[in-house]
């Protein structure tokens, strides 16, 4: 299965374990380009990345499509850029995950958020992933800004309107 094919069924069982399998998601159907957004995401944290009991991704997508489905009355617009700033708040979570991939010579390599984790797991032919809590986080704001590069092209980014002062501040502020 290619890596694409693997996220688009990643995907359709994180909607589907969301309670979203019986009709269309109305985000992705508003906003096609907001099911690339949800996409590019899986692919920046992988289905495997598990906090709390809970996997990262799912939780995510599942906030998302609540948030933008709870703020449509505010207008399309509102509900695209708040269900990116739903996405990009997950950089607090992500900032304070240390994850290493062993590769199959026993190496360790640290997820440094310079690259997709499924591309960091490709690259390092994942033998074993260990997720540890950091005991001191990185920047939140940093890993947020390679979040959203990873995740949505410039153009998708200008015309969700964000407030990328708030969301810098809202990730340091927590």
């Amino acid at each position: 299965m290619s890596g694409d094919t693997f996220v688009r069924v990643s995907l359709n069982r994180i909607l589907s374990n969301a309670g979203f399998s019986s009709s269309p998601v109305k985000a992705f159907t508003d906003w096609p380009t907001l099911e690339r957004v949800a996409l590019q995401f899986i692919h920046f944290v992988s289905p495997w990345l598990v906090v709390n009991g809970e996997n990262l991704a799912e939780r995510t997508l599942r906030d998302a499509i609540a948030t933008y489905d709870e703020t449509l009355p505010l207008g399309y617009e509102a509900s695209h850029r708040k269900f990116i700033e739903r996405i990009a708040a997950s950089a607090k979570v992500l900032s304070s995950l240390r994850v290493s991939v062993k590769d199959k010579d026993g190496l360790w390599a640290v997820w440094t958020y310079d690259e997709p984790l499924m591309r960091h797991l490709a690259n390092h032919k994942r033998y074993a992933i260990q997720i540890r809590e950091r005991e001191t986080p990185v920047a939140s704001g940093t890993v947020m800004i390679k979040l959203l590069a990873a995740i949505s092209p410039t153009q998708e980014l200008e015309v969700a309107g964000l407030d990328y002062h708030s969301l810098l501040h809202m990730s340091t502020a927590q």
